[in-house]
């Protein structure tokens, strides 16, 4: 096997299946090992752990979905990729709760979407490899501050019993245990916040200043209501974006700002089989469309775009920017003012931005003193 060379296990009982995706890839410089039962696949995998696993789901014997449970169990850091004619969105929901990585539906019209899909799974795996690594590191460092903190607090205990009447020094190695607690409490801080520290509160914020535009503008109680719901899950289509990605520090790749971009189509998807008395699929879709059609995912302009996006478009630019980011800090409500007041007909509707404006402006809205939503 060549240095660096990717090893891809592919797990399926038609053999044309088997051995056409063999050959692409083999083609492409992959080493392919193949598996023609569920059972098989497990016990190579035990011999031999591969880089990455292509599962069909329908399989005699042995279905991929326990397949995947099994492989999922044993080996934590394995992408596992659902190759199945199974194809519709209930069972790539199913499959990815249950820790499969991706989802590619047979017939394959182009192979080439299937090795995008294998980099991807095994640049996120690289990214998992990383951010584990630096969790191991932090926990250790939190364990190393414990056992200083317990050291120490057995060097008080002694040192109080030994000099109960040295009053100064008692304050003084207090004082020091109190920065050990500190530290130790900073240290459990950063574990707590690794994922993304950012987005902690501003659906919530988005949807309160949306509302408040909204019920300005003299919308409908249901609209209103809509916006509402829609503000506070308008972002849900992150949850398929890894930590790593949304708390980078500097600039995005081409390949990680499209799945950034990817959040609101993903939204959608998650959210359009679900029956709600709102068109929150389609708002959540379209909250990042821009009248002149610039915006994303569907280039749609003016009136294509709802009137609850709009809205919802407003306030998230006005959140975002006046809210910190991982990669720079919080530029502050007026340069958010200016920026949708110098985009209005381009990408915002006049009356929205109007209705916006005068909320900060002669209303003193405040996202901190605004109530709970």
């Amino acid at each position: 096997m060549k240095d660096g060379q990717i090893t891809v296990l592919v797990v399926d009982d038609e053999a044309i299946i088997r051995e056409s995706i063999g050959a692409y890839l083999e083609d492409s410089e992959y080493k392919v090992r193949k598996a023609s039962s569920g059972q098989m696949a497990l016990e190579m995998t035990a011999e031999a752990l591969p880089d990455i696993v292509l599962l069909d789901l329908s399989m005699p014997a042995m279905s991929g979905i326990e397949v995947l449970e099994r492989l999922v169990s044993q080996y934590v850091a394995l992408p596992v990729l659902i190759v199945s004619g199974l194809g519709s969105l209930e069972d790539a929901i199913g499959a990815i709760k249950k820790g499969a990585w991706d989802y590619v539906t047979k017939p394959i019209q182009n192979m080439e979407v299937l090795e995008h899909a294998i980099a991807r799974a095994i640049e996120k795996r690289n990214l998992r490899r990383e951010n584990l690594r630096y969790r191991e590191h932090l926990e250790q460092e939190v364990e190393q501050r414990t056992r200083d903190l317990r050291d120490r607090t057995v060097e008080l205990e002694e040192t109080q019993s030994r000099l109960l009447a040295e009053n100064e020094e008692r304050r003084n190695t207090e004082m020091e245990l109190q920065k050990a607690l500190t530290g130790t409490v900073k240290a459990l801080a950063l574990v707590e916040e690794e994922r993304d520290p950012y987005t902690v509160g501003h659906q919530r914020r988005v949807a309160r200043l949306a509302v408040a535009i909204s019920k300005g503008m003299g919308m409908e109680p249901e609209q209103v209501q809509a916006i509402r719901m829609a503000g506070l899950i308008h972002d849900i289509g992150k949850v398929s974006i890894p930590a790593e990605i949304l708390n980078k520090p500097g600039r995005l790749s081409e390949p990680e700002f499209r799945l950034i971009r990817g959040h609101a189509e993903t939204g959608y998807q998650i959210l359009k089989t679900i029956e709600f008395p709102w068109p929150l699929a389609d708002i959540v879709r379209q909250h990042h469309e821009r009248l002149d059609g610039s915006g994303y995912p569907l280039g749609l302009m003016k009136a294509d775009i709802c009137i609850e996006a709009q809205v919802l478009a407003v306030a998230d630019v006005v959140e975002a920017m006046s809210s910190d980011r991982p990669y720079r800090a919080a530029l502050g409500i007026q340069p958010a003012l200016e920026e949708i007041d110098a985009n209005r007909e381009n990408h915002f509707e006049n009356k929205i931005v109007d209705a916006c404006l005068r909320l900060f402006r002669e209303e003193e809205f405040c996202f901190d003193k605004t109530s709970e939503m």
